[in-house]
């Protein structure tokens, strides 16, 4: 059976025309997605610019500043009341784990650093450190940043810098570590960096003796202003500083009702 030969008609096909946009509706559109880029950037910025307030502490009609640092330990804290017992106050924002390494906020951080704030105190923050290599540093640097950045931070930014202790023996993973001098001060200096890149004001704290033996001083930050513990009569340390942690057996009412020892501190605006 012969089949016939069939030629199918193509279907046509209504195309509809393209919407095509005229060159001002072009340009109307670019200038709104430069004016949203713009705003993008503007916020972002502003969002990441810090709340500092002067240090007003270097402008005080007086050669030294009395200053007391706080920690969950200490307690509840009256800040309307602390703020008539010393010119600054220095918070702790958190702290490394000695054994496990892991980063932890202070419990009382959020609810300190806001009082102090309210009360009008200068504030500065530290950060109990057991970083073993510089890229935990950083990543406790960035935690402390994104810890402060809504509150006023007036006052530098300081590196904890301490072996931990228990019976009087040193122990933890900082210490276990037995990094050099050396090591300890990129450590620190990584820490110090990526905080003074983001805007603030940055500190070493630690013991004259650790000063002295397991860092290289010379090589710090030369922006650090050194914090330095040392619970004698005079700082044994030898070199420059700006702050003495003179006793760890201090009361004030303000704190705990006076009822649990709390660090005392010097700063020294005129020499």
């Amino acid at each position: 059976m012969k089949r016939r030969n069939t030629v199918r008609k193509k279907k046509k096909i209504n195309k509809k025309p393209k919407n095509k946009l005229t060159p001002f509706w072009k340009k109307v559109i670019a200038v709104v997605v430069v004016a949203v880029l713009v705003i993008t950037s503007v916020c972002i910025a502003v969002y990441d610019k810090p709340k500092r307030s002067p240090n007003v502490l270097l402008t005080m009609d007086k050669k030294v500043a009395d200053g007391v640092d706080l920690s969950e330990h200490n307690g509840q804290i009256d800040f309307e009341m602390l703020k008539n017992e010393v010119d600054f106050v220095i918070l702790r924002v958190g702290y490394t784990g000695y054994g496990n390494g892991e980063i932890n906020l202070d419990k009382n951080f959020r609810e300190n650093i806001k009082s102090a704030n309210d009360a009008g105190i200068p504030v500065g923050v530290y950060y109990y450190s057991q970083a073993i290599d510089t890229d935990e540093a950083k990543a406790e640097a960035k935690f402390v940043l994104r810890h402060i950045r809504r509150y006023d931070i007036s006052l530098p930014v300081f590196f904890d810098f301490e072996y931990a202790t228990k019976g009087g023996e040193h122990i933890g993973r900082l210490y276990e570590a037995g990094l050099s001098a050396e090591d300890n001060t990129q450590i620190i200096n990584k820490f110090c960096d990526t905080i003074e890149k983001a805007g603030y004001d940055i500190g070493l704290y630690a013991s004259s003796y650790v000063m002295k033996n397991n860092i290289k001083m010379n090589k710090l930050n030369e922006n650090s202003y050194i914090w330095v513990a040392d619970y004698n009569k005079k700082v044994t340390y030898s070199g420059k500083y700006e702050l003495w942690q003179y006793s760890n057996k201090g009361r004030l009412d303000s704190v705990s009702r006076g009822k649990r020892d709390v660090d005392l501190n010097y700063w020294y605006i005129k020499k």
